[in-house]
């Protein structure tokens, strides 16, 4: 179970088949702007788009409280500790870049209004 916080403030506990939900919405909503499906997402590719997305998932699950990092991790059937990397790596970019931080800001609007 994890930490989830709704619009109110409030804090839920997610579930690991709710967490699957986020990656849902997030491939509903921005899928189609990468071209991957969440099949290709969990599978077996190493393509830099793909990996990318899943590293902005794991990214939107940790911001929002949805999943923790190992969680998302397992859902992508992928080491934990590379994925931290990777999630780090977006983060350190955010962070240095007003464009990706306002990009990644859409997406967790785009998320939250859903």
């Amino acid at each position: 179970m994890t930490r989830s916080f709704k619009h109110d403030g409030t804090v839920t506990m997610l579930r690991q088949d709710e967490f699957q939900g986020l990656g849902a919405a997030f491939i509903s909503k921005r899928g189609k702007e990468y071209g991957i499906s969440e099949e290709v997402l969990r599978g077996s590719s190493r393509n830099r788009v793909v990996s990318e997305a899943r590293a902005l998932i794991g990214w939107l699950g940790s911001q929002l409280g949805a999943s923790s990092i190992t969680q998302a991790a397992n859902y992508f059937q992928r080491d934990s500790s590379t994925f931290s990397r990777h999630i780090g790596n977006l983060d350190t970019k955010a962070k240095n870049s007003d464009a990706i931080r306002n990009q990644l800001s859409g997406h967790i609007n785009a998320i939250t209004q859903a």
